[in-house]
């Protein structure tokens, strides 16, 4: 059959596009080898993790034409903003760090650094932190991005299965290591992977200063009063010795977006700095998995969202990067394998990012497993047939008790052992 292929970026994909060939050996990606059709935005996010580029038949299939996203708003319904926004490449340093420590060894002192940030913002209450807490702070920022460069799967379990009284710091801890490992897979600098964390930790500081305290789900603040929050951040902190530069301008700029539509100055394109944009990205996806009000949706309907506000809200760039970095299913999401059970992902393969460890929590009939076990997506005998993710599962439609899930198969005695190994 005569076909005529056309080399298309990944996150141009359209849907009726026909996938002919990639970048990359078909062997070394779960894809049929014979090609297959763009048929949905999920096509797209599967393809990302493996590949820049690949090349389309436009004889079998539709052919590239200027983007219009089909799951895209149209552009009456895009805002103020322009999505023709110049901007200069990014320069991203992949494998900068390798994973140096596997997951389960990393996890203890994971926890040990997570807990000590944790336990130094719960003690802000409405008060920022002052000169005599930032050396603290830094401190403790310093132990969390060492673990994340080791391996950042046991930070990222940590950050999903806890959960914290205040919602307004618990998003900021866990939109920091959001952050952090975007970060460590552009390559940052470890300098730089400090500034971004503390930047994200300051980033809300100035809700404490709004009246009646936004921690409270219950109440509702104007729109434009909330607004003000980053002008009062910004003047609580400043004055305040050993805030880097950098980190503050994170603080600043956290909520303006890549078109224009964002706050407080409505910066556009490369007028934001790399950084902000970095952690712009991260705080929104947090945003998406714990609204402060209503139920939260899967990472995967939550990638899907971001993906819709590619060159939009954010550069289309950095969202490509964000959806590889942290994969489509997460350290810590719940997903249905093809076999009926459930389970929680435990850890990624970096080179198979829809291949992860999984532990099994429910059996196929939906009964909870009694003894809890693990299956590697990656690693399976080439007789059997394989297990594959079939779905994301919706938060909060199963009774399951994370932190009793970690206490069960990271247990006491299995730190003993490991202190002992």
């Amino acid at each position: 059959m005569r076909r005529e292929e056309v080399k298309v970026e990944v996150a141009d994909l359209q849907v009726g596009m026909y996938v002919s060939r990639l970048d990359r050996p078909w062997i070394e990606t779960p894809f049929p080898l014979q090609g297959f059709f763009i048929r949905s935005f999920r096509d797209v996010q599967n393809l990302l993790p493996y590949c820049q580029h690949v090349y389309v038949d436009v004889i079998r299939g539709k052919p590239p034409v200027p983007r219009e996203d089909p799951l895209a708003p149209r552009s009456s319904e895009r805002g103020n903003g322009s999505a023709s926004v110049p901007v200069r490449p990014l320069k991203i340093r992949r494998d900068v760090y390798p994973d140096t420590q596997p997951m389960r060894r990393e996890l203890r002192q994971a926890q040990r650094a997570h807990r000590r940030l944790v336990r130094l913002l719960s003690r802000w209450g409405d008060t920022p932190p002052g000169d005599e807490q930032i050396p603290q702070i830094q401190k403790a920022v310093e132990e969390v991005v060492e673990s994340v460069v080791r391996n950042p799967d046991a930070l990222l379990w940590l950050a999903r299965i806890q959960r914290h009284s205040d919602a307004l710091f618990g998003a900021s801890a866990r939109s920091a290591v959001w952050a952090l490992v975007f970060g460590r897979h552009l390559g940052l600098s470890p300098q730089a992977l400090e500034a971004l964390s503390l930047g994200v930790l300051l980033a809300d500081v100035g809700m404490t200063a709004l009246p009646g305290s936004v921690r409270h789900s219950n109440i509702i603040i104007p729109d434009a009063e909330l607004r003000s929050h980053v002008a009062l951040g910004l003047e609580r902190l400043e004055g305040v010795e050993g805030i880097d530069s950098v980190a503050l301008s994170v603080v600043a700029a956290h909520h303006e977006r890549f078109d224009g539509s964002g706050y407080p100055k409505g910066l556009r394109g490369d007028e934001i700095s790399y950084l902000a944009k970095v952690a712009g990205i991260a705080m929104y996806f947090d945003e998406l998995l714990h609204p402060v009000r209503g139920r939260g949706i899967t990472s995967s309907q939550a990638m899907e969202q971001l993906y819709r506000e590619r060159d939009r809200l954010f550069q289309e760039q950095l969202v490509s990067e964000f959806i590889q970095a942290i994969g489509i299913y997460p350290v810590g999401s719940l997903v249905e394998l093809n076999t009926g059970e459930i389970g929680m992902v435990l850890e990624q393969d970096r080179e198979h990012r829809l291949q992860p460890t999984i532990l099994l929590l429910f059996d196929a009939g939906g009964g909870r497993r009694r003894r809890l076990t693990t299956v590697n997506l990656h690693e399976q005998r080439n007789d059997e047939t394989p297990v594959q993710i079939q779905r994301a599962v919706e938060p909060g439609t199963l009774d399951i008790d994370l932190q009793a899930v970690h206490d069960a198969w990271f247990g006491r005695r299995w730190f003993r052992r490991l202190a002992a190994a």
